[in-house]
C-alpha cells in the first residue's frame, strides 16, 4: 500500500491555491496539466531513443550499463511529470536535466556499490513518501538436499565461502578420430 504523508497533501492543496490567487484557475489548471503532456511525450519517445542508443553501444563494444541508467532516469522523469505534483515535478526536472541527472546517477552509483560491498541481497529503498520494496533480509541462503522425500531444504547455518568444498569442472578432451580395432583391448 502506497502511503503518502500528510503534510505533503497539506503543502500541495496550499501550493495549488496560492497559484490559483495569483493566476486565476484555468492558468493555474493549464500549468499543472502542460507537464502532464510533456511526460506523455517523454515516456513514449524514450523507449524507442534508449533501444537505439543501446544498439550503437554494443555495437561499438562497450559497456551499455550507464545508458540504460540514464535512460531509466529519463523515463522517470517522465513518469514523474504524469503526476500532478509540485514535488514530483520538482524531482521530474532533476532527472531530466542532465547535469542533474549526471549527479543522481552518480549518486545511485555509490549507493548500490555501498550496498553491493556489504553483500546484503536484498535491498530496503524507502522514498520520501513512505513507500518501499520491504526488507526480506540480507546475505546468501543456503539450501541442502535431503534424501528423505522433502528436496530441497534452506540450512541456517553460516558457511565460509573460502572453507567449501569445490568440485573438479575440468572439461574433458573430446577427439573426433575413429578407434583402431587394436585399441578395443
Amino acid at each position: 500500500m502506497i502511503f503518502i504523508p500528510f503534510p505533503f497533501v497539506i503543502a500541495e492543496i496550499v501550493i495549488f491555491f496560492i497559484a490559483v490567487q495569483h493566476w486565476g484557475f484555468l492558468n493555474t489548471l493549464g500549468l499543472y496539466l502542460l507537464p502532464c503532456l510533456f511526460g506523455f511525450i517523454i515516456v513514449t519517445t524514450v523507449g524507442r531513443m534508449a533501444l537505439m542508443s543501446l544498439q550503437t553501444t554494443v555495437m561499438r563494444g562497450q559497456l551499455p550499463a550507464s545508458k540504460i541508467l540514464h535512460s531509466g532516469a529519463i523515463f522517470l522523469s517522465g513518469l514523474l511529470f504524469l503526476i500532478p505534483s509540485f514535488f514530483a515535478r520538482i524531482l521530474a526536472v532533476v532527472l531530466f536535466l542532465p547535469g542533474l541527472r549526471h549527479l543522481a546517477v552518480w549518486r545511485f552509483k555509490i549507493h548500490m556499490a555501498k550496498q553491493v560491498a556489504k553483500g546484503a541481497a536484498n535491498f530496503k529503498f524507502g522514498g520520501p513518501f513512505g513507500f518501499g520494496a520491504g526488507n526480506m533480509g540480507g546475505g546468501f541462503r543456503y539450501y541442502e538436499y535431503k534424501e528423505d522425500g522433502t528436496g530441497f531444504q534452506e540450512t541456517s547455518e553460516e558457511r565460509d565461502v573460502y572453507e567449501s568444498n569445490v568440485l573438479d569442472v575440468t572439461p574433458l578432451k573430446i577427439t573426433h578420430e575413429k578407434k583402431n580395432e587394436d585399441d578395443k583391448s
